[in-house]
């Protein structure tokens, strides 16, 4: 028993529930990033559309009609449409409406105002109790207690593993070769252009500054590209002119506001410390991780979904050895290798 949850552990980071719940508890950042179009460590506020699987560690506080999650869905699989780890200080863990277009299953810590589904398959369990499904389009379990342990279990893990890997892009050296990233006519017609970019891993450095003084990104995106961006607060504005733009993704590790700002968003984001602000006339289309978020529009799913596993290959996800740790690794190979000269010799001499 003890052996099998270590190996679930290890593979991939997902925890099977059992019991009332049969649903992935992704813990694993990489996984967790290509899985859901939307995750917030803290709450979503507003609510709109959201094309994939919304991931929520506080509350869903829907106030713009019905928050819509799960439009774009395809296949049965076993992760979650929605996930609400959190409660308010009166036990909700969803206030207003939430409409659930697809997917298995809708996991919440607390209570709920109100659900409506349009699929007849999904399961909603909850902690604590949800009212009679509008549509009546859904299955409830209400009062599941083994979800309340298991969401607390997931939120501690992924955020702190979402922000180990934020950390690790951005002590990852740079890529870069000089002219691959050219800031130009700084003002209001200010241009980010990418060129001669590897077909791997590239990894570039840029300030919340330099993002102020420009409103167009473009260029072309070869491989896969990290922008490490230091600062307290930025804005991200149009990447429409930005090819292959599904296969960057922004690492905010420091800022702690985020507006998107113009028209349209293309690209992913990881700013695990962000209280992001999207603007009534912007669209976002990627996979996205915030402290947390004011929607006002749509979130889309990339154009093509992202194997992060594969795309970040070359990043480790764990931390590096100590170069004492090294050295007693060293050490101890040198100390197996005579041994094993040894252990020849003396067979060589019996012989």
């Amino acid at each position: 028993m003890k052996n099998t949850a270590i190996c679930s552990m290890l593979l991939g980071g997902v925890f099977l529930a059992s019991g009332a719940s049969a649903a992935d508890y992704i813990t694993d950042a990489k996984q967790a990033l290509g899985a859901y179009n939307l995750i917030t460590l803290g709450d979503l506020n507003g609510g709109h559309h959201v094309q994939g699987r919304t991931y929520v560690g506080g509350v869903l506080n829907s106030t713009g009609g019905n928050t819509e999650i799960g439009s774009s869905l395809t296949g049965s699989g076993t992760i979650p449409t929605l996930t609400v780890a959190g409660k308010n200080a009166q036990g909700y863990s969803v206030t207003g409406n939430v409409l659930i277009q697809k997917g298995p299953e809708v996991l919440i810590s607390g209570s709920a105002s109100s659900f409506t589904s349009n699929d007849s398959k999904t399961v909603i369990s909850a902690g604590g109790t949800v009212p009679a499904v509008q549509n009546n389009m859904a299955t409830v379990k209400n009062n599941q207690s083994d979800v309340v342990t298991k969401l607390a279990s997931q939120k501690a893990a992924l955020a702190t593993n979402l922000k180990d890997l934020s950390t690790t892009l951005k002590n990852t050296a740079a890529t870069c070769s000089a002219g691959c990233v050219t800031f130009s006519d700084p003002g209001q017609n200010g241009k980010l252009t990418f060129s001669n970019l590897g077909n791997g891993l590239n990894v570039v450095n840029v300030t919340a500054a330099q993002l102020g003084t420009i409103s167009l990104i473009q260029g072309t995106v070869n491989g896969f590209l990290v922008i490490n961006v230091s600062g307290a607060s930025a804005t991200l504005n149009d990447t429409n002119n930005l090819v292959n733009r599904q296969n960057v993704l922004w690492n905010f590790t420091d800022a702690t506001a985020l507006t998107f700002s113009d028209r349209q968003f293309f690209g992913s984001v990881l700013a695990t410390k962000a209280n992001a602000t999207q603007l009534d006339n912007v669209t976002m289309d990627g996979n996205f991780v915030f402290q947390s978020i004011t929607q006002t529009n749509e979130i889309h799913l990339p154009s093509s979904p992202v194997d992060y596993s594969v795309k970040l290959t070359p990043v480790p996800v764990g931390p590096v050895p100590e170069p004492a740790s090294w050295a007693m690794m060293i050490a101890g190979f040198g100390l197996i290798g005579g041994a094993l000269r040894r252990r020849n010799m003396g067979s060589a001499l019996a012989a």
